[in-house]
């Protein structure tokens, strides 16, 4: 099957989800300044009990819900891998006070975006329009 000019081969999006799963898995290891592992922060989404938090927060998004994109193969575009990774530290930002734990945590997924992900992505000639990465 030939794919359309600026349209994403099968391969492609295959090496592309790939690269963000592992990524994800390095994210689930991350730790705080004491060492502590704070992937449950963010790995599911709030309970729905939790009115306050979705009448805030309107675009909820958890690592748990881009493993099952990536997995899927539904990212085409790094992009968007990127936008929902900057959602997740946004709505915690967002949604808690600075210098709570859950801040804190957003801020080293943060760094880890701006300091790991986005570049190497950028510099992956593989990655699919690696050169239209923001």
């Amino acid at each position: 099957m030939v794919t359309p000019i600026g349209s994403i081969s099968e391969r492609e999006k295959t090496y592309m989800n790939d690269k963000f799963l592992a990524f994800l898995d390095q994210i689930y290891e991350l730790k705080d300044e004491n060492g502590n592992e704070f992937s449950y922060a963010f790995h599911a989404l709030p309970l729905r009990a939790n009115i306050e938090y979705y009448k805030v927060i309107k675009n909820p998004m958890s690592y748990s819900k881009m493993k099952m994109s990536a997995k899927h193969k539904r990212y085409t575009h790094p992009q968007a891998f990127i936008n929902e990774l900057a959602r997740v530290t946004w709505n915690a930002r967002f949604f808690n006070e600075e210098g709570s734990e859950f801040y804190k945590f957003a801020t080293i997924l943060d760094d880890f975006l701006k300091n790991k992900v986005i570049p190497e992505l950028f510099n992956d000639n593989r990655i699919f329009r690696n050169d239209q990465i923001m």
